[in-house]
């Protein structure tokens, strides 16, 4: 017994140092070696938030597809709700790689002790990769301000060897400027453009000047942009960069001596010359322009359109401009003679208005971008005509009509039964001149210019379910995608990683799974996930189908198999709802366990009546597909509040009837956003921007000045913003739903919650202090207070509380106690 005794002691003794040990020098430098088992299998879970941004589900993909590389099969990947079901019922007594920040992944919050502000210190333009130790086992966090910095924590993790991880805490620092001004702020003086990213979306903003009307139009127009004016009415709409350069903002300013192309015109010295004449040519760079003109050695000019413009044109131009004047001349000019602007008296404008200059001769060309009559590409064709005009024609949709008097009518639509196509040929006289086939009938319909293409299981079949993964895999490697919508559920993205798991060892570098929007072409092999609803790749997969949801009732999911006729494979993986989804994915993730045959496999399964009580035909938030929402007696369908602004009603996560207001780029028609926009045409085939009038594209104060959207204003002592819904809304506390930072008072948007700009503690500079941060007595804790150092015996969850900076088994201990273990150890073996 006094044996058994002692080795019991030396045991529990070797047990508690190891412990120690391993809570001193767990280390980043260590990854990924902590998770690895003694026989060399790897030894953790992956878990991402129920409702995470797609941005974070593919951050967290790309690190399993990495560590798959070394070891093979990793293990699964866990929604939050899996591994913590309730607010004290977590799961952590496992090595666990967790992505996203606290205020989208409840595991998040856990390891990191359910901090009160949820994003624990991030800033914008920052990632971070935490390491914590918890009973032994080790947890790693990676996280960052938004989805992009997430995706680039994640890729520092991926490659870890060449970022030489170290300590607990490792930092990336991403591209912190989202909005820039190509005429550096303020300069009213100079036309600029001003580009931002929000909602992960890139807009182009442009300096403008606009005409104020003496009266509103019936329409409600208030002011037109127009390319020059003067006088109390004309403004320069300044576009400039806010917010620490993170957004864009509008600012109008007037102009004393009138407004040209975007910017103030200053005060020379020199006449003004009227507008229309301050066309620059150089010889360098020659536009194509509208302006009165004469010839300058008295030749007649070559009129070829009864148009009020001129064209001119120089080698290699790409670009044109027209501005409307309604005293300009018609005709055109021969090629080789000198011209110069002049105004309507016949005087030349000022030498630093305009240059004479010789245009130079062109031949007759003509360019197809599709390479001839290519229906399932879109194409443009451009060049020099015969005549000596330049021309542009582009693909386009249209709805074809044969009128009684034999002429044809082919009105442009963004969707219709017959294509425009645009092509090049020779003429009689051997010149190559534009020509366009109006009435060709897509079989499946035309969309953007192209006609679609369609993938059924009428196309030739040469692999079936029972071949799989064979069809995906060559010389022993994976040779396909994995796709999941970028606006898809975090599940969809789980059903993925479940499936890729399942495949063989991937040795390519990382990149085999994309979202959607960055999946540009379908000659490829490829395993798509989730609804055609929320996923472009699987609608197409699927046909272009009418209906999104493919007609799939509550417990039904399906995995069907399609072949191009390039002959790339598809798999398409689809249910209900994202529980089918994810079923039919585990069942091809365990493809040996089931008897898997033809082009398609249905998973049926019984669903208890509460759960089916909302349902949304268009999937989910779906904004370019019109839905309805049934929930108990009721139907909703989304609908178009205005111009720019869907109302989209989806079910929401207590299954029950729920909505929001979503911003459309290119406008809302119908109840579904817009995907593109269409620009008019002139009969010569090439396209002419007009200046048409414009509305307040924003909120109108009651002084009738329009404010831009996103605008952070005081009224009455409250602080409101410009929404999008063109209202004032009150600016919203921390904690509080948002989707920008400037609907929050702290101008903090966190994970779609209003947060703290200082995510850690202020020390006595006012410099916010990350939470662990030690100064010589005292540590930030994680109420963003700072806390005096723990002595040892005093209870703890992290070494950072303690004035020694070990805590062990949640209590500080003394790193004297660890000699004296040592030294009683060692007489042990006296």
């Amino acid at each position: 017994m006094k044996i058994t005794k002692q080795f019991l002691t030396i045991f529990t003794i070797l047990f508690f140092i190891t412990k120690l040990a391993y809570a001193q020098t767990l280390d980043l430098s260590g990854y990924p070696g902590m998770f690895v088992r003694s026989d060399g299998t790897f030894n953790a879970i992956f878990v991402v938030g129920d409702y995470a941004g797609s941005g974070e589900v593919i951050a967290m993909s790309d690190i399993i597809v990495s560590l798959q590389q070394r070891f093979g099969n990793v293990g699964t990947a866990k929604l939050a709700s899996e591994v913590c079901p309730g607010p004290n019922q977590c799961n952590l007594n496992q090595n666990i790689i967790s992505v996203g920040s606290s205020c989208s992944n409840a595991v998040t919050s856990r390891i990191g002790g359910n901090p009160q502000d949820c994003t624990q210190g991030l800033f914008q333009g920052q990632g971070k990769i935490n390491l914590y130790s918890y009973n032994g086992y080790a947890h790693i966090v990676v996280k960052g301000y938004s989805d992009v910095e997430t995706r680039a924590a994640a890729n520092a993790l991926v490659n870890y060897q060449q970022n030489n991880l170290r300590g607990q805490e490792h930092i990336v620092i991403t591209s912190e400027q989202k909005c820039t001004d190509s005429d550096s702020g303020e300069n009213i003086y100079a036309y600029g453009e001003v580009t931002d990213i929000q909602n992960g979306v890139k807009r182009l903003n442009k300096d403008e000047c606009i005409l104020y009307y003496d009266a509103p139009k019936p329409n409600g127009d208030y002011a037109q942009a127009v390319r020059a004016c003067s006088g109390e009415k004309c403004k320069l709409m300044e576009q400039i960069c806010i917010r620490s350069n993170t957004a864009a903002s509008l600012k109008e300013v007037p102009c004393q001596n009138g407004c040209k192309d975007g910017a103030c015109i200053k005060e020379e010295g020199v006449p003004k010359p009227p507008y229309d004449l301050l066309v620059l040519f150089t010889d360098a760079s020659l536009k194509y322009v509208k302006l009165t003109w004469k010839n300058v050695d008295g030749e007649k000019f070559y009129i070829y359109k009864n148009k009020n413009y001129a064209q001119f044109s120089y080698i290699g131009a790409t670009t044109q401009k027209y501005f409307n004047d309604p005293d300009m001349l018609a005709g055109g000019i021969k090629y080789g003679y000198y011209v110069t602007a002049v105004n309507p008296n016949g005087e030349s404008a000022p030498s630093n208005y305009a240059y004479v200059n010789q245009l130079k001769e062109t031949k007759n060309s003509c360019m197809d971008s599709d390479g001839g009559k290519n229906y399932l590409v879109y194409g443009e064709v451009d060049g020099i005509h015969p005549q000596g005009y330049p021309f542009t024609f582009k693909d386009t949709c249209c709805n074809y009509q044969l009128n009684p008097d034999g002429s044809e009518t082919c009105t442009i639509a963004r969707e219709a039964p017959y294509i425009s196509e645009a092509y090049c040929d020779y003429d009689v006289g051997g010149n190559l001149i534009p020509y366009v086939e109006t009435a060709y009938k897509c079989p499946n319909g035309c969309r953007d210019g192209v006609c679609i293409e369609q993938f059924s299981s009428e196309m030739p079949l040469n692999n079936g379910l029972e071949l799989y993964p064979k069809p995906f895999v060559k010389d022993g490697n994976l040779n396909t995608i994995l796709v999941v919508g970028a606006k898809a559920p975090s599940s969809d993205v789980v059903a993925l990683t479940d499936i890729l798991n399942s495949l063989p060892s991937v040795t390519s570098n990382i990149g085999l799974t994309k979202l959607d929007t960055e999946v540009y072409s379908l000659n490829q092999n490829i395993i798509s996930v989730g609804s055609p609803c929320v996923n472009s790749i699987s609608f197409k997969i699927a046909g272009n189908p009418s209906d999104c949801t493919l007609g799939l009732q509550p417990g039904q999911g399906i995995i069907k198999i399609y072949t191009s006729k390039e002959g790339y494979s598809y798999i398409l993986v689809t249910g209900y709802s994202d529980k089918e989804t994810r079923d039919a994915a585990n069942v091809l993730a365990n493809y040996r366990k089931y008897n898997l045959k033809g082009d398609k496999y249905t998973l049926y399964q019984s669903v208890p009546i509460s759960i089916q009580s909302c349902v949304d035909s268009d999937g989910g938030k779906s904004y370019n597909f019109k839905g309805s929402v049934k929930w108990l007696n009721y139907t909703d369908t989304d609908y178009c509040i205005d111009s720019t602004t869907l109302f989209e009603f989806y079910c929401g996560i207590d299954n029950t009837r729920d909505g929001e207001t979503y911003y459309c780029q290119y406008g809302c028609s119908d109840g579904t956003c817009v995907q593109s926009s269409q620009e008019p045409y002139n009969n010569d085939g090439s396209q002419e921007i007009i200046s048409k009038p414009i509305e307040c594209q924003g909120c109108l104060m009651d002084n009738n000045n329009c404010i831009s959207f996103g605008t952070r204003f005081l009224s009455d002592n409250y602080n409101y913003y410009c929404d999008i819904t063109k209202n004032a809304i009150k600016q919203k506390e921390n904690k509080e739903y948002c989707q920008n930072n400037y609907e929050c008072v702290s101008n903090n948007c966190k994970s779609g919650l209003c947060a703290s700009i200082c995510e850690g503690c202020l020390n006595e500079n006012r410099v916010c202090l990350p939470i662990g941060t030690r100064t010589k007595s005292q540590y930030c804790d994680i109420d963003y207070t700072f806390k005096n150092q723990k002595l040892e015996d005093i209870g703890c969850n992290n070494n950072y509380e303690c004035s020694t900076n070990i805590c062990v088994d949640n209590k500080c201990i003394s790193t004297g106690l660890i000699q004296k273990i040592m030294e009683w150890f060692k007489r042990l073996f006296i």
